[in-house]
């Protein structure tokens, strides 16, 4: 007998996770049950007969990092017999990293001369972040070649609720053209974070050569976090909170940087997150008689990057002494976890105003033309100020990543779904009409209605035998 058949009260549990387009008391004036989580639910349960109840974890303006750090809430009450998550675009504008000092030397720049992408994040003092730019640079030829910060700052407003910080990205090589500069400003360089200052004032910060082993910033670790959501789902990982009679040494949170840090108390078959193995043993053997999965050995230490992977609890020993590697990239989810993850991308912005959106047909890489469904001569573009392209690369490859021995993973192109809306005519290019407001990132209860469609026709489209499975539950 199914699951559902013997309950009183048959439910199948869905849950979501992400930012401000899935937070049911975010923008958008929508009800929560017109929040898109609750729609893809009811959408499973009446065209597919799933009584399927929707939790919804969003906050909104959370990065990756963020969500990882209380992903453990999706399996805190049941393990989700569906999971989503929609985040990433805060990243760009968001994630914190290690500044370097104005006056930073080393790394080159090429005699030659070319571009580079500069992007401005400005922080006022309430804590709200500013993404101003990105825009490309022409550095003058010859190895002292400077960049003069003033000559590309003209947008930079004198003062945005008091600005009390200037973070300056700059990509680390030069490229020939200022397209190829931009294409690329996601894989920028966190060059120097600055005290107040205003256009001004800019004339004293010169790049006067970039900066070479920095922090990448914001993309690069937005893929890792976004593997790491998928892994704790997979291997059923959960946090451990301080002071709550654990101990000094006791974790906060899913994960930890690397092995040595895995805290001596911890609950029996307890699972995080290491966020860098460089184990070469892969810590203690599972304890006979136990229900602890079996040790995955192996000598991470050589790797060039950073090695995701969940070690469970053995005996009460801090690190490798008191536990082991159970799961890798690669590992089959667990039984009893989550095994149906979908992974929802960034949307599709269709500007009414026209500029700074996206405009482009998946189908044939061409622009639309404004206000119609029919393609211009011209090659479409991205809207390259939140650099949504590169988010989207990302969120596809770690969805590509953790399904390399499985399917339990599932990529969402809501891009794709929205450029698709547009040539089929349901709605034009510049209509505006999934946005809450004009030129407004996040969706109203249409927007939200597209993103559950997307879901689903992803799900008919690449797993139809999750629906099955679901079904038989």
């Amino acid at each position: 007998m199914s699951r559902l058949a013997a309950s009183p009260y048959p439910r199948l549990i869905l849950c979501a996770i992400g930012d401000s387009q899935t937070d049911a008391l975010g923008f958008s004036y929508c009800r929560p049950d017109q929040k898109w989580p609750s729609v893809l639910a009811g959408m499973l349960a009446a065209q597919y007969g799933l009584p399927i109840k929707a939790r919804n974890f969003g906050i909104s303006g959370q990065t990756t990092a963020q969500l990882l750090s209380r992903c453990d809430i999706m399996q805190r009450w049941e393990v989700p017999d569906l999971a989503a998550i929609h985040v990433g675009v805060n990243d760009v504008a968001i994630e914190a990293t290690p500044g370097v000092s104005a006056s930073a030397t080393g790394g080159t720049i090429s005699s030659s001369g070319g571009y580079a992408g500069v992007v401005f994040v400005a922080t006022d003092n309430i804590g709200q972040r500013w993404l101003l730019g990105p825009v490309a640079v022409q550095v003058p030829s010859g190895s002292t070649g400077s960049i003069a910060i003033a000559s590309v700052t003209t947008d930079l407003p004198t003062a945005v609720n008091g600005v009390v910080q200037i973070d300056i990205y700059t990509t680390q090589q030069l490229y020939a053209t200022a397209a190829a500069a931009l294409a690329v400003s996601t894989q920028s360089y966190l060059f120097c974070a600055t005290p107040a200052i205003t256009s001004a004032v800019m004339a004293a910060y010169t790049i006067t050569a970039l900066p070479s082993g920095t922090t990448k910033c914001p993309s690069v670790s937005m893929q890792s976090n976004l593997q790491a959501l998928i892994k704790a789902l997979k291997y059923g990982v959960a946090g451990i909170q301080a002071g709550i009679g654990l101990g000094t040494d006791a974790l906060t949170g899913v994960w930890v940087a690397g092995q040595s840090n895995l805290p001596a108390n911890a609950p029996p078959t307890t699972r995080i997150l290491v966020m860098d193995d460089t184990s070469a043993t892969g810590g203690m053997a599972a304890l006979a008689n136990t229900q602890q999965h079996a040790t995955i050995a192996g000598n991470y230490s050589g790797a060039n990057a950073a090695q995701q992977t969940v070690w469970e609890r053995r005996t009460p020993q801090a690190g490798e002494a008191g536990w082991g590697r159970v799961a890798v990239t690669g590992t089959a989810p667990f039984a009893g976890c989550c095994s149906r993850i979908l992974v929802v991308s960034a949307n599709y912005l269709n500007w009414a105003s026209g500029s700074n959106g996206d405009n482009i047909d998946v189908a044939t890489g061409y622009a639309f033309t404004f206000g119609t469904s029919s393609d211009s001569a011209s090659a479409g573009t991205y809207f390259s100020a939140y650099s949504y392209q590169s988010v989207r690369a990302a969120q596809a490859a770690a969805v590509s990543a953790e399904n390399a021995a499985d399917t339990s993973c599932l990529f969402v192109d809501l891009f794709a779904f929205q450029s698709a809306l547009i040539a089929a005519g349901e709605t034009t290019q510049g209509s505006n009409a999934w946005h809450w407001a004009p030129n407004n990132q996040h969706h109203n209860a249409y927007g939200h209605d597209i993103v559950a469609r997307a879901c689903l026709s992803a799900m008919v489209a690449s797993r139809p035998a999750w629906l099955t499975a679901l079904a038989a539950l």
